[in-house]
């Protein structure tokens, strides 16, 4: 009898447990449902964005699928621009002063980063370069702003083309730096030729 009321114990305590992870897991799934509706459009979209990114890194989801997926929520969150609620936001001038001024300051630091590390390499940023540092800066500053105060619906629509944007400016800029290596070499190249000629007209001379 002694054994039938510890096998009952058992059985009561196991059923409680059971309850108890049931009742957990319910209420893990509403505070995850609350967290969705809590998140801003911006803010969904973004974790979709890092979710697809590290999936395709880690080789979890095939090219085709990632592609339709991220063009399927940044459709997503382009309709949620055009919702009148979203289109009333005005940046103030204050902000957009300070956002420039952020903007300009990144630009610059990258800038010199980029100098220090070729000083004395005698060779010169292509202008494509210096325009993609100043998409990269103008993106941090919304980035940042976005933690602060409500975005436009313009800094929005900026936002869910960045990584479009960048990756084609990224693809300017490596042209560009090609075009003036390939312009400095040809003027090395026509120097050379013209020290060449003087030497030789100098032979000749003699």
């Amino acid at each position: 009898r002694k054994k039938a009321e510890q096998q009952s114990q058992q059985d009561k305590n196991a059923q409680q447990q059971s309850d108890t992870e049931a009742s957990r897991l319910k209420y893990t799934e509403e505070a995850q449902k609350a967290y969705e509706r809590l998140q801003t459009p911006l803010e969904k979209y973004t974790a979709r964005q890092e979710e697809l990114n590290k999936a395709l890194k880690d080789g979890k989801i095939l090219q085709a699928d990632y592609n339709t997926l991220m063009a399927a929520a940044k459709k997503d969150y382009e309709a949620t621009l055009k919702k009148p609620k979203q289109s009333g936001v005005k940046v103030s001038a204050g902000d957009r002063q300070e956002d420039s001024a952020h903007a300009a300051l990144l630009t610059l630091q990258a800038e010199l980063r980029t100098l220090e590390k070729h000083a004395g390499a005698n060779e010169k940023i292509s202008q494509q370069r210096r325009d993609l540092w100043k998409a990269e800066s103008q993106f941090a500053v919304l980035e940042e702003a976005a933690q602060r105060r409500q975005l436009s619906a313009q800094e929005k629509s900026l936002l869910v083309h960045k990584e479009e944007t960048l990756e084609y400016k990224r693809q300017l800029a490596e042209l560009g730096d090609k075009v003036e290596h390939q312009k400095r070499l040809n003027t090395l190249a026509q120097q050379a030729d013209k020290f060449a000629q003087q030497q030789r007209a100098k032979r000749a001379a003699i």
